[in-house]
């Protein structure tokens, strides 16, 4: 669907509205990028917050926030006995994806939201929140993504974690 700028969601570029809006990059996702190292890497650096944050909130399940979570490897790697997942995304393509390769292992549910707009998110009610593989580099100017920085870090129970992967600084 062609847009005009002014009518692009808040804080995405021309660039990052077609990315989201193709179907055939959320097809292609994981087969394009599933081999990529820093995807390892990404699921690796979350899992390993589960244990400390399992030891500060023992008598609870974890909730997490995966922010532009494509096609949700993060919840599928998470156990579904301890956390539960807010997949978050503005590519619904991405989030119907998510929704088929998760099958019947359900321990998420999946957004549509724009990650300049996350005023939703209660405060104090995420265990652990991350945005990966540079989805933050996505939103534009850095006004947005200083106010996205903001909501998720108000959302943050106290002690709660957030991880973040940037390719460029």
């Amino acid at each position: 669907m062609v847009r005009p700028r002014w009518q692009l969601p808040k804080g995405v570029s021309r660039e990052s509205w077609n990315y989201i809006q193709s179907e055939k990059i959320a097809h292609q996702y994981e087969d394009f990028l599933g081999q990529n190292p820093l995807f390892q890497l990404d699921v690796d650096l979350v899992q390993q917050q589960i244990e400390p944050l399992q030891n500060q909130f023992p008598e609870c399940e974890l909730y997490v926030a995966d922010l532009g979570c494509g096609t949700a490897r993060v919840a599928r790697a998470l156990d579904p006995n301890i956390c539960r997942v807010l997949n978050i995304d503005l590519s619904q393509s991405m989030l119907l994806r998510a929704q088929e390769l998760a099958g019947k292992r359900r321990n998420a549910l999946e957004l549509q939201a724009n990650l300049a707009e996350l005023q939703f998110l209660r405060p104090d009610c995420l265990h652990l929140a991350v945005c990966l593989f540079s989805s933050l580099g996505m939103l534009r100017p850095k006004e947005q993504r200083i106010q996205f920085l903001t909501q998720v870090f108000d959302s943050l129970r106290q002690s709660g974690r957030f991880v973040v992967h940037v390719h460029n600084r």
